[in-house]
């Protein structure tokens, strides 16, 4: 048996049917690297709006989106020494609305002098936040989280190690993501959250105004975070990361970035504990991302900083704590399921073609002047007005990341596009060691695109920019892979499957 306390997790980096009618209107304010959606309800208990500070990222993001006939498998979360852990504290994490009227901030390194861990561009640098809400507070927690979001530029800001010493702002690594995308990183990203899956910390926490909203259960995928004797290592889809410490630690069935659900028999009225009622349901419809490691809890789900919840006020609730353990034991991983529905009820891909081509540097200019400047936030190479055209290279082959679920596939179809403005151009070599071009397209302006077959022996991926001249100039570029229609079920066996590899075998 489990003892009878109530932890402090310690250590964390990290079907009741409704029928609704929903009507979705997407819109474009952002650049589009970033891109907003909105979803209002027509008729239901409330309106969603996607893309917001209380409902972050798109209509069709993995943590908006509902499982069709979900498949769970056998395997059963291993028993810990702590009950699982649904609430507040000291690591979850706090979220703050960025004002158009806040000031910046620099953020500058905890322990490095040379700045915070960049986790997009690989770098170590002061990080400059545009509109620093005055109410920031991170959690008290040695991972000191805490994500600012800015609707003005549709970003999440996501913090790890926050710290103010001294009056000024510091921390160990910091990712974005946009507020209207995915909320999980892609392919051409490293990550884009502080959560070891790669993901911010806002994403699937359930918020302080969800608590009490007369619903029956929270609108989206939450987040949770298992052990390490839970976790098999080699992450999958939708994640792209997993702890670096997954070869020691990870010792049992469930990868990250898996989806786990209770079983449509499961018993919610069962449940003593009302916000557990709810709590249990959501698990039901939506289901929870596994997305970081704790510390010896059999499951945690985490709670906006403070919410108004404690499920154990006099130190310890039996309800509650017998709840928690019915529906750890009942928790099983998703191995299948018949597509995914938006909160409209439309069909949507949560894969839909992702971009694999990331224009991370280093960038070296051919005439040895200066090669551009990599803008993490745009995901362009940026260039000052010249008289001359600037060519760079991105060197080290950094234009491919290596990602688990995504490989860039010989003899499959490509197609490599280009978006550009003040007349840059770029262009995709595959080189050899030895420099040796293999295969290159030709230079690419912006709106242009290129289909091409990957060659058998691609060797290493370089890209080629080419700056405007008479302005300034920046250029991106995308590479996506041409899918052909997928059978409709998808499980674990089915490597092309259209669908999520998170219920692939990684």
């Amino acid at each position: 048996p489990q003892p009878m306390v109530y932890p402090l997790i310690a250590g964390i980096l990290t079907s009741l049917g409704l029928a609704l009618s929903w009507a979705i209107e997407a819109k474009t304010d952002a650049p589009a690297a970033l891109g907003q959606s909105s979803v209002a309800a027509t008729s239901g208990i409330r309106a969603l709006k996607f893309g917001t500070f209380k409902q972050p990222f798109a209509a069709d993001s993995p943590w908006n989106a509902i499982p069709v006939n979900p498949l769970l498998d056998s395997y059963v979360l291993p028993t810990t020494r702590y009950y699982p852990f649904f609430g507040t504290g000291p690591y979850t994490t706090g979220v703050f609305e960025a004002k158009v009227d806040d000031p910046s901030v620099t953020v500058k390194g905890l322990s490095n002098p040379d700045g915070v861990w960049s986790t997009d561009d690989g770098t170590f640098r002061n990080i400059t936040i545009p509109r620093w809400p005055k109410d920031v507070l991170p959690a008290s927690g040695t991972d000191g989280h805490a994500d600012i979001v800015d609707p003005a530029t549709g970003l999440v800001h996501s913090f790890w190690q926050l710290r103010k010493i001294d009056g000024q702002w510091r921390a160990t690594q910091y990712a974005w993501t946009a507020l209207g995308g995915r909320g999980w990183s892609d392919p051409a990203h490293n990550h884009q959250g502080a959560r070891a899956a790669g993901v911010p910390t806002m994403a699937g926490l359930v918020r302080k105004h969800e608590l009490d909203d007369g619903d029956i259960m929270f609108r989206h995928v939450l987040a949770m975070t298992l052990d390490g004797s839970a976790l098999r290592k080699g992450y999958v889809f939708p994640a792209t990361a997993e702890d670096d410490n997954a070869p020691q630690n990870y010792r049992g069935g469930v990868p990250m970035g898996s989806l786990m659900m209770l079983p449509p028999n499961f018993d919610v009225t069962a449940l003593r504990t009302p916000v557990l009622r709810k709590l249990a349901q959501t698990l039901k419809v939506y289901g929870a991302a596994v997305v970081d490691q704790n510390h010896d809890t059999r499951f945690t789900i985490p709670v906006e900083q403070g919410a108004n919840i404690d499920l154990h006020p006099n130190r310890w609730n039996s309800e509650a704590g017998a709840d928690l353990n019915a529906i750890a034991q009942a928790l099983r991983r998703v191995s299948a399921v018949d597509g995914w529905r938006d909160a409209s009820g439309n069909r949507i891909e949560l894969d839909h073609p992702l971009n694999l081509l990331s224009m991370r540097g280093p960038w070296n200019s051919d005439q040895g002047g200066p090669a551009g400047r990599f803008d993490s936030w745009h995901q362009s190479l940026q260039f000052e007005k010249t008289d001359q055209p600037i060519i760079s290279r991105q060197t080290a082959g950094k234009s491919q990341r290596i990602t688990a679920w995504a490989p860039w596939q010989p003899g499959k179809t490509y197609t490599f596009s280009v978006n550009a403005a003040g007349g840059a151009q770029l262009r995709l070599q595959f080189r050899q060691p030895n420099s040796e071009v293999l295969w290159e397209s030709p230079n690419l302006g912006h709106g242009q695109k290129l289909e091409f077959v990957m060659p058998a022996s691609p060797g290493l991926p370089m890209l080629v920019a080419t700056s405007g001249t008479g302005q300034a100039s920046w250029v991106q570029g995308r590479l996506t892979e041409k899918r052909e229609p997928q059978p409709n079920r998808c499980s674990s066996d089915s490597a092309n499957c259209s669908t999520p590899a998170s219920i692939r075998k990684p």
